[in-house]
């Protein structure tokens, strides 16, 4: 999973803290922290058209992308879920 914020965006703030939750609860998740600001450029590589933006990956290929910051740990949880297992 990759998690594309800024250190200004508050909901990827609020996202942060699900996102904390559901990794140390399943530990099998790989999360990749990008700052936008370190790199403007991965908007462009990547089509993030907002942060936050969670981009899911199943052996290196895109199987799902939530955009916005208001999504709830279930919701999150359920595509994680959804990409894993169907």
């Amino acid at each position: 999973m990759a998690d594309f914020y800024t250190s200004i965006c508050g909901p990827c703030k609020l996202i942060d803290r699900i996102l904390d939750e559901l990794v140390l609860e399943n530990p099998d998740i790989n999360w990749a922290k990008c700052n936008l600001e370190n790199d403007w450029g991965m908007m462009e590589r990547y089509g993030v058209q907002g942060t936050p933006t969670l981009i899911f990956y199943l052996d290196g290929e895109e199987k799902g992308r939530m955009i916005g910051g208001f999504h709830s740990k279930e919701g999150i949880s359920g595509e994680i879920s959804r990409i894993l297992y169907g």
